[in-house]
């Protein structure tokens, strides 16, 4: 295993950390707030399409959404996944986020672990802790107290480090360095990279360690980390948006799904298999009908529709599996569960050979079990 899957493993694994409180507060809707002069005395947990924080959690923030804004004070962590976050506010504990786009204007107590396309640090922020990120393009300024540790095509380092640097930089598609050190960087300890190119450093940055450029090894360049990063990517943010609707919409029979795919496993299996081979052969058969075109070509729609929601359906259960096993308070948590669920599934089913044939059997697993449920309704 390369030192850049560690990272991204090691990414990955923290952002499935649940949460040990008891207490929680949960909210569904387009638009959800935490108004300014409001207080919630307890864990928050959201999910919607905008989610605007500007008064005071004093737990933990557990998010989903499209816009997430925090404005106002998070005391304890924040686990989030959205198209965009900013981080303009303080948060006492470590933040661990999945998104688009990443932005931090405001204050971090411990540490922030992002995975992103865009990253941006800017001038007034500060992480009390270490800072470990995956992303295509990050702009680092402000202050980190720890050490920076990352992945990225093009990075640009412009703020304080309060101890070491080291980096992957994914600069083979590019004529340009992928590392910029600017004027105003200045790095406590050492500076390490490995890099096709020399880092670009323009003026007298103050590295106070040694400055170490380190070689990609053949292996490395078959296939770019940061091509398999995104391609997980994508399928976790997609997941997790489809896992809302069927959440928000059908969450009983989203539950009673599950719960069938427990209780009867190996009929779930055998129809699962039933379905996802005899679908094509019907619809090849209302083909060559050729007036059965129209219902064929609709068949392998829904066809295709159900595999991809069978593999949420997937996702759910085993999330709902890990909190009732060991977080039983928050066993009821769909929306937990799901985000759990989708992260880890998705990158085991992204691991070669080995994944892709657990991928194989969580659509039996999943086909099946949503037949059943029908079959007995």
């Amino acid at each position: 295993m390369t030192k850049t899957s560690k990272l991204l493993i090691a990414i990955f694994a923290l952002l499935l950390l649940p949460l040990g409180a008891s207490a929680l507060t949960a909210k569904t809707g387009e638009n959800i707030a935490v108004n300014q002069n409001q207080i919630i005395d307890d864990n928050y947990y959201a999910a919607g399409s905008n989610l605007n924080i500007d008064g005071k959690i004093t737990g933990d923030l557990i998010c989903a959404g499209q816009s997430i804004n925090v404005n106002g004070e998070v005391g304890g962590d924040i686990i989030c996944a959205g198209q965009s976050i900013n981080i303009n506010g303080k948060v006492g504990g470590s933040v661990r986020v999945l998104t688009n786009a990443l932005s931090v204007n405001g204050s971090i107590g411990k540490n922030l672990t992002v995975a992103a396309a865009s990253i941006n640090t800017n001038d007034n922020s500060t992480i009390g802790g270490e800072m470990l990120m995956a992303a295509a393009a990050a702009n680092i300024k402000g202050k980190i107290s720890g050490d920076l540790t990352g992945v990225g095509s093009v990075i640009n380092l412009n703020g304080e480090i309060g101890k070491n640097v080291k980096l992957w930089i994914d600069d083979k598609k590019t004529n340009q360095p992928g590392l910029t050190i600017s004027n105003n960087a200045q790095v406590s300890g050492s500076l390490l990279y490995t890099a096709n190119k020399d880092a670009r450093f323009e003026g007298e940055g103050s590295i106070g360690g040694e400055v170490k450029r380190n070689e990609w090894k053949e292996n490395y360049q078959k296939e770019s980390p940061i091509d398999w990063l995104w391609g997980v990517i994508f399928s976790i943010f997609a997941s997790i948006i489809g896992g809302l609707v069927l959440i928000g919409l059908f969450r009983d029979q989203v539950r009673e799904i599950t719960d069938e795919m427990l209780e009867r496993f190996g009929p779930a299996l055998g129809w699962g298999l039933i379905i996802l081979f005899l679908t094509p052969l019907v619809a090849l058969v209302l083909m060559i009908t050729l007036i059965g075109i129209p219902l064929a070509l609709t068949l392998m729609a829904l066809w295709l529709i159900m595999i991809w929601i069978s593999k949420i359906i997937v996702g759910i259960l085993i999330g709902r599996v890990i909190l009732e096993k060991l977080f039983a308070n928050q066993k009821s948590n769909m929306m937990l569960a799901l985000i759990l669920g989708v992260i880890l599934t998705r990158f085991i089913f992204a691991i070669p050979v080995l994944g892709w044939l657990l991928c194989f059997f969580a659509i039996l697993w999943g086909l099946g079990g949503i037949f059943l449920f029908f079959k007995r309704s």
